[in-house]
């Protein structure tokens, strides 16, 4: 994730999963407050010419009337999330990780991760036991990297934009419900490279599933249940009839789709 980025069609969908996905009931009297989402921003500064980021115009940033219809197939997937990205584009418009841990409402107190990834083995192990640390009391676990979950080739090369397999598979081993983000490449069908993550997942998630984000760039989202959080797909099921569904803008990727 990099900062340039925020706001983009992307986070306003990112954003909406999540917070369908940790809605839980009100808290008892004296109950403890333990936070229910870990983000790990996977944050870098790479300096790339990609059009990631630039999808600003759900919000109709021009109009500042009441959205129109083609807006409104947005704003009644999640009201409140898309007049708070509309009203700080209008009149603040920075763009920021650290804008959208302060203005996003999400459940309280989520835990963000927002330091640099490592760069190189060393460096990048020392950052993941950092992220590691900062999420441990988190039932469930947001990995946000630039380009998504890495191949064996782009694992060895170490990159820092893309979330290693053996770092979700430690996540998952201490009992975190996972959400993955991944960027869909241009070179194959997008159908093939998610059930391709899919069949890798369920190596060490056994109910891993996956949306994809129909909005600006090819994107998913791949939910794996943990032990502290066995009921995340079924969670992620109640939103096949919501307006994410029903506008176009989420669809669901089943199982034995080819």
């Amino acid at each position: 994730m990099q900062d340039r980025y925020a706001f983009d069609v992307g986070d306003f969908g990112k954003f909406g999963l999540l917070r369908h996905l940790t809605r839980s009931p009100p808290r008892l009297p004296g109950q403890a407050v333990k936070p229910p989402l870990g983000v790990l921003w996977y944050a870098t500064e790479v300096d790339d010419a990609s059009d990631t980021g630039k999808f600003l115009d759900y919000l109709e940033l021009d109009n500042f009337g009441m959205p129109s219809a083609a807006a409104d197939l947005y704003r009644t997937c999640d009201p409140h999330l898309y007049d708070l990205f509309r009203w700080h584009m209008q009149e603040d418009r920075t763009r920021s990780m650290a804008m959208l841990e302060s203005i996003v409402p999400l459940p309280a107190p989520t835990q963000f991760h927002r330091e640099i990834t490592g760069r190189g083995v060393a460096a990048r192990d020392i950052w993941f036991k950092g992220a590691f640390a900062a999420v441990s009391e988190c039932p469930i676990v947001f990995c946000d990297p630039d380009n998504g979950i890495a191949s064996s080739a782009i694992e060895k090369a170490g990159s820092v934009q893309h979330v290693r397999v053996q770092e979700l598979e430690r996540l998952h081993k201490d009992g975190h419900g996972l959400v993955v983000y991944h960027h869909l490449n241009r070179n194959e069908p997008h159908l093939s490279q998610i059930l391709y993550w899919i069949d890798r997942l369920r190596s060490f998630g056994s109910g891993a599933t996956a949306v994809r984000f129909r909005r600006g760039n090819g994107r998913a989202f791949f939910v794996i249940p943990g032990d502290r959080a066995p009921d995340l797909v079924r969670r992620l099921d109640l939103l096949r009839n919501s307006a994410w569904v029903k506008n176009g803008h989420l669809e669901f990727v089943e199982e034995g789709a080819r």
